[in-house]
């Protein structure tokens, strides 16, 4: 009887264990969070290089070539002339004062005073005709304002001259017909004389 007790102890244990272990839950494991993955940054853009505009040629004269830019003031022996932009001039020694040529007299002056630059010879020359002919609209301009003002003063003085001699020109004569008759007469048929009579006493 002692052993059996023992046994069946043991066996009762085993039929707990084996019912409790089969109404356990499955555990499910969870796994862990896994980190979002964050995607690497762009490589950022490289922007193409840009060429460099090419620089512009420039269009010079002849070495020893050069135009005048500023207008030049020249005294000869008889007079003083004036050299336009624009003027080939030939550089006869470097100077400084350089000193040059038109082909009729010599001269000198200063690097900023010309240019062997053909394009900018050629601006300077049109800028000082375009304001040399303004200067000539506004001179003949002011040339007719004046004419016409002189005119106008001209006619009003002679308008003047007019009234002046019509408010003080004499009064004319008048004399009846036979007033005319009686100054006609000889003077010696009215006083014994000879001659005529004059009208006006």
């Amino acid at each position: 009887m002692k052993t059996i007790l023992p046994i069946l102890v043991a066996l009762a244990l085993g039929y707990l264990g084996f019912v409790f272990w089969q109404n356990r839950k499955p555990e499910i494991a969870t796994p862990p969070p896994v980190a979002a993955e964050t995607p690497p940054p762009a490589p950022a853009a490289t922007p193409e290089p840009i060429a460099a505009a090419p620089k512009p040629r420039r269009n010079l004269a002849p070495p020893g070539t050069y135009y005048i830019v500023q207008r030049v003031s020249v005294t000869t022996d008889s007079s003083i002339i004036g050299i336009p932009p624009g003027t080939k001039v030939t550089m006869v020694s470097a100077g400084p004062p350089m000193h040059v040529t038109d082909g009729q007299n010599q001269f000198d002056v200063q690097p900023d005073q010309v240019t062997n630059d053909l394009d900018i010879a050629a601006r300077a020359y049109y800028a000082d005709q375009n304001a040399q002919s303004a200067l000539h609209s506004m001179t003949t301009l002011q040339a007719q304002q004046t004419s016409q003002k002189e005119q106008a003063q001209e006619k009003a003085w002679a308008a003047k001259q007019r009234a002046l001699a019509e408010l003080y020109a004499p009064a004319p004569m008048t004399m009846s017909s036979g007033e005319l008759n009686e100054a006609a007469k000889p003077v010696n048929s009215i006083e014994g004389g000879g001659g005529y009579r004059s009208a006006i006493h």
